[in-house]
């Protein structure tokens, strides 16, 4: 780890505030943000325990990385289920509002009588609130405090503090939910879910030669969709044995940039995108 003065000096705002509140409970996913807020706090010498949920909507993979994470970091992880198939509204725009609002609660569920002066914290940082992120109202409403955000950390500034703190993988891309791989109003699948983390991992792996930490998204409009960065054609029937292999053909092909935000976004034609079969 880094010196604590060297802390202090790149991010002073959230040094104050981490130094003002010693005693704190972490949602994390594992992902960048909650890692490096986990490790500030821990640099801090804030008495924390980390919060984390599971189920369907949460790949194995990154469940197994918060494990993971959490045990080098030294910091208790505390885990328990959720399963999103059983909450209300679930298909609707404002399904990251509900889903939000029931995980907090049960992760509170985690904490206990002795914990009852703890600070809950989670890793939304500034950058979270340029685009449509419903899950912000429930953050709000359960109290819930966001020291990076609160702090102005963005995401570039949380990359160098990852290097900054020697932790793994400080370029890790976004792994969100799995259910935003699916359209409003359409039920999520269960039967689908296994099958979404596997793909585009094995896509990210045959894009990495062609692009640095490619952002590879498998949709459901309802029939599949693939979003992925512009690819040499010669990788075409590659991507189409991938597809094949999890029965997931036919399948429309989107090429762009950027994933975030998807279905906030105005779709394209969808029946005018090429079709892998």
């Amino acid at each position: 780890m880094c010196t604590n003065a060297v802390v202090a000096t790149v991010v002073p705002k959230l040094w104050e505030w981490l130094k003002a509140h010693k005693k704190l409970a972490l949602a994390f996913s594992g992902g960048l943000d909650s890692r490096v807020l986990a490790a500030l706090m821990q640099e801090a010498g804030c008495d924390v325990v980390l919060l984390t949920v599971t189920g369907p909507h949460i790949a194995a993979e990154d469940t197994q990385w918060a494990h993971e994470q959490a045990n080098k970091l030294g910091l208790p992880l505390r885990s328990t289920t959720l399963d999103v198939h059983q909450l209300p509204k679930i298909t609707s725009r404002e399904r990251c509002y509900v889903c939000k609002k029931a995980m907090l609660n049960t992760l509170r569920t985690l904490l206990t009588p002795e914990d009852s002066n703890r600070i809950v914290c989670d890793g939304t940082n500034i950058d979270d609130s340029k685009g449509y992120r419903p899950g912000r109202k429930a953050l709000i409403e359960e109290l819930v405090y966001s020291p990076l955000a609160l702090s102005q950390i963005g995401k570039k500034r949380i990359r160098e503090l990852a290097q900054l703190l020697h932790l793994d993988n400080p370029t890790q891309t976004p792994s969100p939910c799995l259910l935003t791989r699916f359209a409003y109003d359409l039920q999520p699948d269960p039967l689908l879910f296994p099958h979404i983390t596997p793909v585009e991992k094995a896509l990210a792996d045959l894009l990495t030669p062609f692009w640095p930490n490619p952002l590879v998204r498998l949709r459901f409009l309802p029939e599949p969709l693939l979003q992925i960065p512009e690819h040499p054609m010669f990788l075409r029937p590659s991507i189409t044995a991938i597809l094949a292999t999890h029965n997931l053909l036919p399948c429309r092909l989107l090429c762009t940039d950027t994933v975030s935000g998807f279905f906030d976004q105005t779709l394209p034609d969808c029946a005018t995108l090429p079709l892998l079969q």
